[in-house]
């Protein structure tokens, strides 16, 4: 037997003592970080992370993979793309178009894609997933594919759980708040379907399985107008920008059918302080923490990660909300319900103001307002644009986060232009 020296033996043993200890931490926080990820624990999620920091051209810093890990949201390699090509042959990314529509929305549901399919679409051939709690028509599906007939076109079911009164709401109670609210006048007040919708699209539309192999979505309403061509391809921006959010209209909510969902959405965050962002964008969202100024983000156009609303913060925020009933005991908005979600959730860096997509829809238009860079582009006034409106909440979304001192000058300018012209004619 070889007898060490006493002194070399202790710092051997010490040595594979500190060893040991530090492989076990390490492991322990590898496994923590893959299970809040929502991976199960492994070499191969261990690597995707890995390759989601440090691939050529990754967005992501380590602050927003620790938080993704922290409140489950899974985000989206740079290189990650479908299994097809658009028309210039390159790959696309994992993104769908889509829209909740009825048979009787057929005119508007044509009109709107036809013109996303002009600016757009005819380009990317990008899939399309239509969506409706009752069976679609052979008509409205005969009509639709005939309009993108080079895409894939899919028409989905609503499951009747997902448009329907949970266990835990009183019917009666809800009906009376329907009344009250359409004896005040209050938009969609006295309307149980539009409820119905407005929690479908907070907490449910993610989740229908013709979704489930996409990463983003765009969504679109039936009669809709896209005022600019786009050449460029927004999913691609998003997935190779850490976009998970993009937006084109914000405005203030109506109170009367929100009273008590900030008070709730502060209980929630009180409750569930990891799924606060530290670096968040609720600053947007008004100046105290306990007052809400009643921004939005309009859901009606939106373009956005799938896995922002599938993650565990999301999903836990939706669950506390829909228990809380204000869907039906009053008249939660999905777009409120969002726009507050993504505050809490995202850095402003990772939400996106799509200032060069020109859309209209009734009454309200987004146009670009620095038209010499869309010259050719678009059929709107930039100087007729909502941003900078009063009733706007995106002019506070510049002065907070930046971008768009271009818009104020050309907007102030073309303002003049159209002061002076109208004193001309008078």
């Amino acid at each position: 037997m070889i007898t060490l020296p006493r002194g070399r033996t202790l710092r051997l043993l010490i040595g594979t003592i500190l060893v040991a200890i530090t492989l076990v931490c390490l492991s322990n926080s590898l496994s923590a970080q893959d299970s809040e990820y929502g991976f199960p624990n492994g070499i191969a999620e261990k690597a995707y992370l890995n390759r989601i920091l440090h691939q050529p051209g990754s967005p992501y810093t380590r602050a927003d993979v620790a938080f993704a890990q922290r409140a489950g949201i899974t985000l989206v390699a740079v290189d990650s793309v479908a299994n097809n090509s658009d028309t210039l042959g390159k790959p696309r990314v994992r993104g769908v178009i889509v829209m909740l529509a009825r048979n009787d929305d057929l005119y508007g549901a044509k009109n709107a894609i036809g013109q996303l399919e002009k600016r757009f679409n005819h380009k990317y051939h990008y899939p399309y997933v239509y969506l409706n709690d009752e069976p679609f028509s052979e008509d409205f599906k005969t009509t639709m594919r005939g309009i993108s007939p080079e895409s894939d076109v899919q028409f989905g079911l609503v499951p009747k759980e997902h448009w329907s009164y949970p266990d835990w709401i009183n019917q009666t109670v809800a009906a009376n708040a329907r009344s009250e609210m359409a004896a005040k006048d209050v938009i969609y007040g006295g309307s149980e379907s539009y409820r119905h919708m407005c929690r479908f699209n907070s907490g449910f539309f993610f989740r229908h399985p013709l979704l489930d192999q996409y990463d983003y979505y765009w969504r679109v309403e039936p009669s809709v107008e896209f005022l600019c061509d786009i050449p460029d391809d927004p999913f691609r921006y998003m997935q190779e920008n850490n976009k998970l959010y993009g937006f084109t209209v914000s405005l203030y909510e109506f109170p009367e059918t929100i009273p008590t969902l900030w008070k709730t959405v502060r209980q929630f965050m009180n409750e569930h302080p990891s799924f606060v962002r530290k670096d968040n964008s609720m600053r947007w969202l008004g100046n105290k923490p306990d007052e809400y100024n009643l921004c939005h983000f309009w859901s009606n156009f939106e373009i956005a990660s799938l896995h922002l609303w599938r993650s565990r913060a999301y999903l836990e925020f939706f669950n506390y909300l829909d228990k809380a009933g204000g869907f039906f005991y009053e008249r939660w908005g999905d777009a409120p319900v969002h726009s507050i979600a993504v505050s809490m959730l995202l850095k402003p860096a990772q939400i996106h103001f799509f200032n060069e997509i020109g859309y209209y829809h009734n009454p309200i238009m987004h146009c670009p307002v620095d038209q010499p860079a869309m010259a050719g582009r678009c059929q709107c006034d930039g100087s007729e644009t909502f941003d900078l409106q009063h009733y706007s909440c995106t002019g506070r979304w510049f002065d907070l986060f930046g971008g768009g001192e271009a818009s104020r000058r050309a907007f102030k300018l073309q303002q003049e232009r159209k002061r002076a012209e109208r004193s001309k004619q008078s």
